[in-house]
């Protein structure tokens, strides 16, 4: 579950506070489903109130959630968040119910979310996601059912290649698990959601086997068609890097970690990095292939 836990430390001169930080862009959390309960605690002294408001649309709409206290430690009722993104925005004030010494006061902070999904619930990208993988599944034990049947194609070496790029993409995908695993420990609030990771990990690793296939010539269709590859690449990258920009970088409701931007910003690395190699091998392949020929012409 997404959690955020922080320690602001909060000054008092002549009876005000003199460095409420709290008043900056608001936090942002990816969306958590259809419904979502907060697990709340606050730690501060009794001098120091917490004023904490939770949105589904920027502040200044009406909160999800408020409340104000100096030391509470909750679980919200189940809230309403239709897949929206939440926002949590905080401020402190005094206490006028009490005497406010001069100093600097501590106030702990952590919020735990636990998203609700819907049984039966799906958003576009899920759907797309799903018909994507379905698709690429059958595709893929057609391919490999057509390779197993016709393998002249492929000499020993160029199926040892495609063993050693397995090999690499297999490396890749447990070196980027590992890595989320430690991001999440060592922050203690990643904003990757497990569907980021799963999407991230397999977009690298199969672009990681196609470059090490096609380096070592173990994919002869590409050098066949390779034009027809990098066209269609460049504009899946193109495509990509376009839905990055709108709906996260350039977006004023959406955030850089939400799905669709996390997910078309690795396509389109992704896609880029392929088709820089394809363009790359195919400029060196045919380097080669007029060398070969020149030989050629001067032995004869």
């Amino acid at each position: 579950a997404p959690c955020l836990s922080y320690t602001t430390p909060v000054k008092v001169e002549n009876g005000k506070i003199t460095n409420n930080t709290f008043d900056d862009e608001p936090v942002n959390f990816n969306p958590v489903g259809d419904k979502c309960v907060i697990d709340i605690v606050i730690e501060g002294p009794e001098e120091i109130i917490s004023e904490v408001g939770f949105y589904t649309d920027h502040p200044g709409s009406e909160p999800l959630f408020s409340f104000d206290a100096s030391s509470i430690t909750m679980t919200t009722e189940e809230l309403e968040v239709n897949g929206k993104h939440l926002y949590l925005l905080s401020s402190v004030r005094l206490n006028d119910a009490v005497s406010v010494k001069d100093g600097e006061y501590q106030v702990r902070y952590k919020y735990t979310l636990h998203g609700i999904d819907s049984p039966f619930s799906f958003n576009g990208l899920s759907l797309i996601t799903t018909v994507m993988i379905i698709v690429f599944v059958i595709y893929l034990i057609i391919a490999l059912n057509r390779t197993v049947n016709s393998n002249k194609e492929y000499d020993e070496r160029q199926m040892r290649m495609r063993g050693i790029a397995g090999l690499n993409a297999m490396v890749t995908a447990a070196s980027i698990l590992m890595g989320f695993g430690m991001f999440d420990i060592i922050t203690d609030n990643s904003p990757f959601t497990v569907y980021q990771v799963a999407m991230i990990t397999a977009m690298v690793s199969v672009t990681v086997f196609a470059i090490v296939a096609d380096i070592n010539d173990a994919y002869v269709g590409i050098n066949k068609k390779r034009t027809v590859y990098v066209i269609l690449t460049g504009i899946i990258a193109l495509t990509n890097l376009l839905s990055w920009l709108v709906n996260g970088l350039l977006s004023k409701t959406e955030s850089i970690f939400s799905n669709l931007a996390v997910v078309s910003l690795c396509i389109a690395i992704c896609s880029i990095a392929l088709c820089i190699e394809m363009m790359i091998k195919g400029i060196v392949d045919r380097k080669i292939a007029r060398k070969e020929a020149e030989d050629e012409e001067s032995e004869a």
